[in-house]
């Protein structure tokens, strides 16, 4: 449809529609609505006008409140942004390519608060709070009911972060910034949303180093390493970035370090340097082994690296390379290891497992192990991280086995396609 014929449906003038188009003026309400009408966006248009409207009059506010040297936004104002942001996101629904645009919107909002003097709504302690309990529901909650309400309070801290005025607060609040970026990363991945969770990556890192705190730089950018393995990032930027969270800690163990190395060894496996990742899984026990208790102790956070992640990395490297005895004895201490609430992460582990059993010629038992271990997850944690591991068993099968019927009918259940001559 062109312009011209838009125009004409939604009962506007063309010139004005080229304008509103180009960004050169806004649309009135009303004509957005009929525009809505004529592109059947059932709403969407209506929403993001919105929220993009309301994030234009918090920047003249803000803007007006710094040439007046006081503070203009009111609680009330803030907590009223709050319900308008959240109203549009919750119209545009978690699946719409226009939610992901409202959440770009976001993501460039703290991206362009973190240098900016501002104005605080809570302290830096309680929004480092927030970023802990979000961090701590993560891996256990469904990634799609964390989303909404991960996103308007990253709205929130963007605002506080644009109106705090003093350094050090405004600091501390880029170190709780950098905490929800990454959870936001971690959440976008698990939906498989590639190319959003590498952005809120990007800004992780910016709000890490904005913050200035070594084990957080550290941390995100080893997360970041893992992460990638399940978006089908080049390996060599992967391997670089662990590398540069390695070079960061400067030999200091930290949970961050812990992850450096585990994202280095699991990358190693992937591009066929055996020796190099065993040397690595070697080096990373070492590193556990000189962890802080803090770091350590078990919990199901992003922040810390309890005994179940250096079984998980030890039973990812050795299935990937194909020491499947060692394979086996990680996963079995994983096992034991992880919370039984840790659903998705214990179902990677058990994909592990069938991978093992296909790699050692079991390709009915491996199969069909995979097939229960996805059937029995709860479609709410089928997410990316879990599925790629469910993928990498079926990329194991010889192709003279593609055919056996197990094998095709599990290929169905994850919709992949039938293998060609370049599979394994």
């Amino acid at each position: 449809m062109d312009l011209r014929e838009l125009a004409e449906l939604a009962i506007v003038d063309h010139s004005h529609l080229a304008k509103w188009e180009r960004g050169d003026r806004p649309a009135p309400k009303d004509a957005v609505a009929r525009i809505d009408k004529a592109l059947t966006a059932r709403g969407q248009l209506i929403a993001l006008r919105e929220v993009i409207g309301e994030l234009e009059r918090l920047r003249t506010v803000v803007a007006q409140g710094d040439k007046q040297g006081d503070t203009v936004v009111s609680e009330d104002a803030m907590d009223k942004t709050r319900r308008i942001l959240l109203q549009g996101l919750s119209v545009l629904g978690i699946a719409t390519a226009s939610q992901s645009q409202a959440l770009e919107t976001i993501r460039k909002g703290l991206e362009g608060a973190l240098p900016i003097d501002a104005y605080r709504d809570r302290s830096a302690e309680e929004w480092h709070e927030i970023s802990v309990e979000y961090d701590l529901s993560y891996l256990s909650i469904p990634p799609w009911t964390l989303l909404p309400d991960l996103a308007a309070d990253m709205v929130a801290l963007q605002q506080i972060i644009q109106t705090e005025r003093d350094a050090s607060t405004r600091r501390a609040l880029y170190g709780a910034g950098a905490r929800l970026a990454a959870t936001m990363a971690g959440v976008t991945n698990s939906l498989g949303r590639a190319r959003e969770s590498r952005h809120w990556w990007r800004t992780a890192r910016h709000a890490a180093d904005s913050f200035g705190d070594r084990d957080l730089r550290v941390l995100v950018r080893g997360s970041e390493a893992i992460s990638g393995l399940y978006q089908g990032r080049p390996l060599q930027l992967l391997l670089d970035r662990s590398e540069e969270a390695i070079s960061l800690a400067g030999g200091t163990p930290s949970s961050g370090l812990a992850a450096a190395r585990a994202g280095r060894a699991q990358v190693l496996a992937r591009l066929g340097r055996v020796d190099d990742a065993e040397d690595e899984l070697r080096t990373l026990n070492d590193t556990f082994s000189r962890l802080p208790a803090d770091a350590t102790r078990e919990s199901p956070s992003l922040f810390t690296w309890p005994v179940h992640k250096l079984h998980h990395t030890e039973s990812y490297v050795l299935t990937c390379t194909g020491r499947l005895g060692g394979a086996e004895d990680a996963q079995d201490r994983a096992m034991a290891a992880y919370p039984v609430s840790m659903v998705r992460s214990r179902a990677q582990v058990d994909l592990h497992r069938a991978e093992c059993l296909v790699q050692a010629g079991d390709v009915a038992d491996g199969v069909e192990h995979a097939r229960r271990v996805v059937d029995v997850l709860p479609h709410e944690h089928r997410t990316r991280l879990v599925l790629a591991m469910a993928e990498s068993v079926a990329q194991a099968v010889p192709l003279s086995e593609a055919k056996r019927p197990a094998v095709v009918e599990y290929r169905e259940l994850l919709a992949l396609p039938a293998p060609s001559k370049g599979d394994r």
